[in-house]
């Protein structure tokens, strides 16, 4: 008998398992309050608080990030714009190359800003789109702005990385090689280097930090434990009766 309740339980157990484990994925993170119906006007009042501070703080963000997006966009277009214009109607060869060659660059620069992620821009019409007028209502819109801010937080600290200043060297780094290698052109090589180095590294440290700031707050003062590591606490298996036999039952 015990080696057949072994035969059994052993299935059981990595069934239990798989079960439990995706189970918990779906699990909303440590810290959120139930849905208003588990949770009743306690859950409304909650909700409403975090509503609150989530609102004020993405509508700052989000009018910081949109100036920050626009000047940064529309200033590269301009420069790539204005410099292309160089290239076609200079008055020598060498101002042609390098008009050229910086016209590439800052084209470049120009696209990089249509392709970073923005989730924050257009935060407050997303929100506004979900109705809160009911409990649920509020509870899912109260979900949908933290996934928002948490979205921006990482944006934000991605691009402050130093993914992005190896990346922009790179593509200044590139022109140089160009104007120096490919032009023999000496003196627009080293310019084009330090403005392009210059103008990215102003780029990336002026994108605003409000979004993680707000993040950090919000999540110490209600989700305490969310951004914590896994420790033994967040792991709990026991042992069960099942049709099968004896299994143990994990849940992380």
């Amino acid at each position: 008998m015990p080696l057949k309740l072994l035969q059994f339980g052993i299935p059981a157990i990595a069934a239990l398992l798989v079960f439990e484990g995706g189970a918990s994925a779906q699990q909303a993170p440590k810290g959120s309050t139930p849905p208003p119906s588990a949770g009743g006007s306690a859950a409304k009042t909650d909700d409403a608080s975090r509503m609150a501070f989530l609102e004020a703080e993405l509508d700052r963000a989000e009018s910081a990030s949109q100036r920050w997006f626009t000047g940064w966009t529309w200033g590269y277009a301009w420069l790539a714009a204005g410099q292309a214009s160089l290239a076609v109607s200079a008055p020598n060869y060498d101002q042609r190359v390098g008009a050229g060659v910086g016209a590439g660059l800052s084209a470049l620069g120009f696209l990089a800003m249509l392709s970073t992620p923005h989730t924050i821009v257009g935060a407050h019409d997303t929100l506004s789109r979900i109705d809160a007028s009911t409990p649920f209502g509020l509870y899912q819109r109260r979900l949908r702005a933290e996934g928002i801010l948490k979205a921006s937080a990482d944006e934000e600290r991605f691009f402050h990385s130093w993914v992005t200043h190896v990346l922009d060297v790179a593509g200044s780094a590139g022109a140089f090689a160009v104007l120096l290698a490919g032009y023999k052109q000496p003196v627009y090589a080293w310019a084009t280097l330090g403005a392009g180095i210059v103008l990215s590294e102003i780029q990336i440290w002026s994108r605003p930090f409000i979004a993680t700031h707000a993040w950090k707050t919000y999540s110490d003062k209600y989700l305490p434990t969310s951004e914590g590591g896994m420790g033994w606490a967040d792991f709990l298996l026991s042992l069960v009766v099942t049709p099968g036999g004896l299994a143990a039952q994990g849940t992380f």
